[in-house]
């Protein structure tokens, strides 16, 4: 596959062009800047503590269904629903970040079962990100964003 920045960009435009809706375990980012998991009408979501909202009330003001790459050889891609793979355009140090930090991507179900099992606890916001990743540690979580955001 052919990649740079401007394919890249050009893949992105086409991305956002079409909704995709989100489903069981997916994990959501709403236009406040909050991210949650999809539930069975609910999302789930970490502020003071885990705990689940309607989803009307998450997605108000629109939301988008984050992204993650999966692990492949020295890299990373995304695989899309027709098939076509493309390469994130990440740094080697961002490349090596995640390797370190044993980035991986669980599937929805699992997703959900995971912060399921944190209702009313104490977790960071970003909570969701981590159910999804296995990456826990609040500062790994953050940089994590800041890497998926480049393909949001």
């Amino acid at each position: 596959m052919i990649s740079g920045p401007f394919t890249d960009e050009i893949v992105r435009m086409l991305q956002n062009s079409s909704s995709i809706p989100p489903v069981y375990g997916d994990v959501l980012l709403n236009s406040k800047k909050e991210y949650g998991v999809l539930g069975n009408g609910v999302v789930y979501v970490s502020k003071e503590m885990v705990r689940e909202m309607p989803f009307a009330d998450f997605a108000a003001a629109g939301i988008r269904v984050v992204r993650f790459p999966e692990p492949c050889g020295d890299g990373f891609r995304l695989t899309e629903a027709q098939a076509t793979i493309w390469l994130p355009e990440w740094s080697v140090e961002e490349r090596s970040f995640l390797r370190e930090i044993r980035y991986r991507v669980f599937d929805g179900a699992a997703t959900a079962a995971k912060i399921k099992l944190a209702l009313g606890e104490k977790r960071h916001p970003l909570y969701a990100l981590s159910c999804k990743t296995g990456v826990m540690a609040e500062d790994d979580v953050r940089k994590l964003a800041a890497c998926l955001e480049k393909i949001m």
